[in-house]
């Protein structure tokens, strides 16, 4: 006698379990023949999916690229305010103890000390150890404005200078024949033919330059004003 069952079964595509109601009228060998076959369905489904899983194991991670351009690395650098303790904006006197106390200079103190002639602003040139040559402190409005350090050339060359300035600070921001600039808002180091680092206080620079245009500016005033005398 035939009998209406209630029978689980597993369909794929996709895998999913639906309970269905399903009017059994075919005998018991039927029955286990499709119930194998459904079997066999899922485990070629599992298959499948091992299969995927393994190649997408064997794919390589690609770790995301840095969004910073060179340009937003550049603007994050920050230079240096000087050679080592020897910094820009040091007074006169905080300058002349720390000269002392750096074993890169033969500082002997106010003899090498002057006053230059046109700006009445201090000047301060002393020689050097094994490395450094000859230093040149020059100041505006008694605060360090430029710092220049002549090299020793049969210690140190050019390309090695350069290595150490890139490798700390990046490319440089202008490169002509004789000179490598680098610069922000604050400093400006420069490397020059043959071997002379420079540092440069920007605003102060900016600020003498501006003035300069004033005096320069009067000056062919007074000229015109004079010519106009004929």
């Amino acid at each position: 006698m035939r009998a209406k069952r209630m029978y689980t079964s597993i369909t794929h595509t996709p895998i999913q379990i639906k309970r269905v109601e399903w009017a059994s009228t075919m005998d018991t060998s039927s029955y286990f023949k499709t119930l194998i076959f459904a079997a066999g369905l899922v485990a070629a489904g599992a298959v499948s999916l091992l299969g995927a899983a393994a190649v997408a194991a064997q794919e390589p991670v690609v770790a995301p690229l840095d969004a910073r351009s060179p340009l937003d690395a550049a603007a994050e650098r920050r230079l240096p305010r000087g050679f080592g303790d020897l910094e820009l904006g040091l007074e006169l006197e905080q300058l002349k103890e720390r000269l002392i106390a750096d074993p890169s200079f033969q500082y002997r103190g106010d003899p090498e000390v002057s006053l230059v002639p046109r700006e009445r602003q201090h000047l301060v040139e002393t020689r050097g150890g094994p490395f450094v040559e000859h230093g040149v402190f020059q100041f505006h409005e008694n605060r360090l404005f430029t710092i220049t350090l002549n090299l020793n050339r049969e210690r140190l060359d050019f390309y090695t200078l350069y290595t150490t300035l890139r490798e700390r600070y990046g490319e440089p921001d202008r490169v002509d024949p004789s000179q490598m600039i680098w610069e922000d808002e604050e400093v400006r180091i420069s490397l020059e033919r043959p071997l002379t680092v420079k540092y440069l206080d920007v605003p102060v620079f900016q600020q003498r330059r501006r003035e300069a245009g004033v005096r320069d500016s009067i000056r062919r005033q007074l000229r015109h004003e004079f010519l106009e005398l004929f």
